[in-house]
């Protein structure tokens, strides 16, 4: 016989869940995204824009390390992560979202200086990967935002 608290405890570990593949989903796009841009970048000898593309790397490494800490699967699946809403929603205000507006920041700063940032043999234009930084950044956001509302 299932009681209230075993279902109570079975939908709340398949929403943390549930809310970790969908922070990591865009994290991997924004990681992979990043990593194309820097080897164009470097390769293309467009040094003005590798620092701030490091950066949207390094805050898209950044926070799949928090989300993975913050909503561990093997806690998840054991029933450890039994944190109220409003301690998840503290820690992912607190720790995630400080990185995210860095990284789309950055890719907007490098949108808008497109000039600076076109691999110099004209054959990559930076701008369409940066959108999809962009977008999966939002994706991001969604969930956090859903939460912390």
């Amino acid at each position: 016989m299932k009681t209230p608290e075993i279902e109570a405890s079975r939908a709340h570990r398949a929403l943390l869940a549930n809310l970790r593949h969908e922070l990591r989903t865009p994290l991997n796009a924004i990681i992979g995204y990043s990593e194309m841009l820097l080897e164009d970048a470097e390769a293309g000898g467009q040094d003005a824009c590798v620092p701030d593309l490091q950066r949207i790397h390094a805050a898209g490494r950044q926070l799949l390390e928090l989300v993975n800490r913050i909503l561990d699967p093997a806690k998840v699946e054991a029933g450890a992560l039994d944190m109220d809403l409003a301690t998840l929603e503290a820690d992912l205000r607190h720790e995630l979202l400080t990185p995210i507006t860095a990284a789309i920041g950055y890719a907007e700063m490098l949108l808008e200086d497109t000039g600076g940032c076109v691999v110099a043999d004209s054959s990559v234009d930076m701008a369409p990967d940066l959108e999809k930084i962009l977008a999966a950044a939002r994706r991001f956001l969604a969930p956090i935002g859903d939460i912390v509302n």
